[in-house]
């Protein structure tokens, strides 16, 4: 895992029947991973898809965004270019 802070959670705090409940530096993590990559989806995502605040500092993501927010990361880790550019 990684740290969100001085936690070493990767901004995932729990998991329920709903989602994950995430932190906000995790949805500035997600937003900015979709501002590169969103386009790339066969629906294309636009930033907050998937989540729901619970409070100032907490969010839910539901299981699918939580999955493309996995593949989007892997591809940032992995050097790769987005397929779709933004003047598209």
């Amino acid at each position: 895992a990684s740290f969100d802070g001085n936690e070493q959670n990767s901004g995932i705090i729990s998991a329920n029947a709903n989602g994950y409940v995430v932190t906000s530096h995790f949805r500035d993590r997600y937003n900015a991973l979709v501002a590169i990559y969103g386009r790339d989806f066969t629906v294309p995502m636009k930033p907050d898809d998937g989540l729901q605040s619970i409070s100032g500092s907490t969010w839910l993501i539901d299981r699918q965004d939580l999955s493309q927010f996995l593949e989007m990361n892997a591809w940032s880790r992995a050097g790769l270019e987005p397929q779709t550019k933004k003047d598209q």
